[in-house]
């Protein structure tokens, strides 16, 4: 329901000001909580705003945008650091990956204008949700401790 000059002025805000908001809280939270904790939580807020995306209401789509920016705003630097910390051995191969996931997720907004224009905007955001699950599925798997 909403049209898409609005969608990408509106969304484009409230996202950005969210992954703004985000870090700065970010870096005020991880002095309380563990990098691992907060981790997991910021996984469950980004899979929470995208799932609120798929309301049909116009404010609630709004909250779920920014409610996905708060929650996608740590992702990266929590996984680089908690890598980082658990092999500080190899943290120059860890940041080479790093950097090719980066490169990586230039497919994602394609793929997402894909799936939109094959079937709406709104089920655009399948795409990263099935990205976020996954990320989900790897908060619950206990890491190994030595390779």
């Amino acid at each position: 329901g909403i049209d898409l000059k609005t969608w990408g002025l509106l969304g484009n805000a409230f996202f950005f000001i969210a992954i703004l908001t985000g870090r700065f809280l970010g870096s005020v939270i991880l002095s309380w909580v563990k990098p691992h904790s907060f981790f997991r939580i910021t996984v469950a807020l980004s899979v929470l705003g995208l799932l609120l995306i798929f309301v049909d209401n116009q404010m609630v789509t709004i909250a779920g945008i920014f409610v996905t920016g708060l929650g996608f705003a740590n992702i990266f630097p929590l996984i680089f650091s908690i890598a980082v910390d658990s092999m500080p051995e190899r943290a120059n191969e860890i940041s080479g990956l790093m950097v090719t996931a980066i490169a990586g997720g230039a497919f994602i907004p394609p793929l997402m204008g894909l799936v939109a224009d094959a079937s709406s905007v709104r089920f655009g955001f399948i795409v990263p949700l099935i990205g976020i699950g996954f990320i989900a599925l790897l908060t619950m798997v206990k890491p190994k401790t030595q390779l």
